[in-house]
């Protein structure tokens, strides 16, 4: 298997859709309300919010491509406001679930903390469900912690997120 890690332009919007919806529909059901994830996996609404994304510069955006075919992408972002400046947001990652369990994931977390050092940050920080205990597993392998923060999610599905963070 060849890795590929690439900026995603605007072109990518709607693979970066699929990939969106097909990893929240998987990675999320029993752990948010289906109403909610329904309406965040529509993949028209999903294609649109990436173009707007791609074309305004929200963040650092880069897909993942193993053997030239998508597989996942990750967003990287300021990070929030009570966080210093040298910290970086890894604002999502989300891998297809075929490719789950392949070695992605970590291949792109390591290009991910190299790129965030090479760029002079300090830190990385993330917001992950708590109950998604693949994803903690994940994160706390790399290396990330619980800083102590947690928020719900959004009024209408009562998930609590909860940063964690790591110091390069």
């Amino acid at each position: 298997m060849k890795l590929t890690i690439r900026p995603a332009v605007r072109a990518d919007a709607e693979t970066l859709a699929r990939i969106h919806c097909d990893s929240w529909a998987a990675a999320y059901r029993g752990l948010m309300p289906e109403a909610f994830l329904a309406e965040w996996t529509d993949p028209a609404m999903r294609t649109e919010l990436w173009r707007s994304r791609l074309s305004t510069g929200d963040g650092e955006h880069f897909l993942c491509l193993s053997d030239g075919q998508a597989a996942g992408f990750f967003s990287l972002a300021a990070p929030d406001d009570d966080l210093e400046g040298t910290v970086r947001e890894l604002r999502a990652i989300y891998l297809l679930p075929d490719w789950w369990g392949r070695g992605i994931g970590g291949a792109a977390m390591e290009f991910i903390l190299s790129h965030a050092r090479a760029q002079g940050y300090t830190a990385l920080s993330l917001w992950v469900l708590r109950d998604n205990a693949r994803a903690v597993r994940f994160y706390r392998r790399h290396g990330f912690s619980p800083d102590g923060q947690a928020k719900t999610l959004a009024a209408e599905a009562p998930v609590l997120v909860e940063r964690y963070l790591k110091r390069l």
